[in-house]
């Protein structure tokens, strides 16, 4: 089921960093350095896995950018809030 933006709004307000743009939860992580930027997305592999919900990654040096958006609703819904937060343990 697809979740309202003010229900997501609500939701990740504990978060820092986290806004919708264009529909998806984003957010740009930065880091030391690529290496440490790298080892970060390395650890997004297990839990996205296991979900079998993927982000959208992008990575520039230092930052990562992740786009969070569930393709088969067409919107955002728990499991983006879910990954969201198992994102959030790992940074």
């Amino acid at each position: 089921m697809i979740l309202t933006p003010l229900t997501i709004r609500e939701k990740i307000q504990r978060f820092q960093g986290w806004k919708i743009l264009d529909g998806k939860l984003t957010k740009e992580f930065r880091f030391a350095n690529f290496p440490t930027a790298i080892v970060f997305v390395n650890k997004l592999v297990d839990p996205a896995e296991e979900m079998n919900h993927h982000p959208e990654i992008r990575v520039a040096y230092d930052r990562v950018e992740i786009k969070l958006f569930t393709h088969t609703e067409g919107g955002l819904t728990e499991k983006d809030l879910k990954l969201l937060e198992e994102i959030e343990a790992l940074a």
